[in-house]
């Protein structure tokens, strides 16, 4: 005796047939008269086979539009993360130039050393040591932080961009008498705290670390 599908699968299995239809729609060759994904195949009545097929159409459609909006989160997490790796991997000419004199001339030799006792020292220092690190033509804020990073031991390059208020600028971050200092490396040796220098301009919030990108010109 030949098995026969109950109501109940059989209309699961129309449905899951219909379902799959909607899922392939971009992708199919669009002759439905002998496709296995037609449920009018199955059907004796033209209008369920089209409900059917309508029916799963609008949950497949619900379902990808639940996906996209979980997704949008993420989505938008990605974007921000590939921008400031392209970003931080091109960096461009900071925005605020030192405005110096000082020849590059011929510094010390380059080694980190333990001569500085106090930030103060290196700071005041640094327009002899200083030299045009990344080869642009100009001494600025690229060649000065670079510069501190390397006479100072455990320094960090910090960029600071705030497009509200213009700045783009590269400091440093040092560890000093067990606290984290923030430095201004064109400062002079009483006035080196970014707040000092550049006032309201400087918000320590749009700090970054991106010692390992301005690393390479420590040579």
């Amino acid at each position: 005796m030949k098995n026969v599908l109950s109501n109940e699968k059989r209309a699961a299995e129309l449905y899951r047939v219909s379902f799959r239809c909607s899922e392939l729609q971009g992708n199919c060759n669009r002759i439905c008269g002998n496709c296995p994904l037609n449920v009018s195949l199955y059907m004796e009545d033209p209008r369920e086979a089209v409900l059917l097929k309508t029916s799963a159409s609008i949950d497949y459609n619900r379902i990808q539009q639940a996906k996209l909006r979980s997704n949008i989160p993420g989505l938008i997490v990605m974007g921000l993360i590939a921008l400031l790796a392209i970003k931080c991997s091109m960096p461009k000419k900071p925005a605020v130039q030192v405005t110096t004199s000082v020849a590059p001339g011929n510094p010390a030799p380059v080694y980190r050393t333990r001569r500085y006792a106090v930030p103060s020292l290196l700071v005041a220092d640094l327009p002899r040591l200083v030299t045009d690190v990344n080869n642009d033509g100009e001494l600025n804020c690229i060649d000065y932080a670079v510069t501190f990073y390397k006479h100072w031991p455990g320094a960090r390059i910090i960029r600071n961009i705030n497009n509200g208020t213009g700045m783009d600028h590269l400091l440093n971050l040092i560890v000093y008498n067990d606290r984290e200092i923030f430095i201004e490396p064109q400062g002079t040796p009483s006035k080196y705290a970014p707040e000092e220098v550049w006032g309201n301009k400087y918000d320590r919030w749009f700090n970054m670390d991106q010692t390992d990108i301005w690393a390479i010109y420590a040579k």
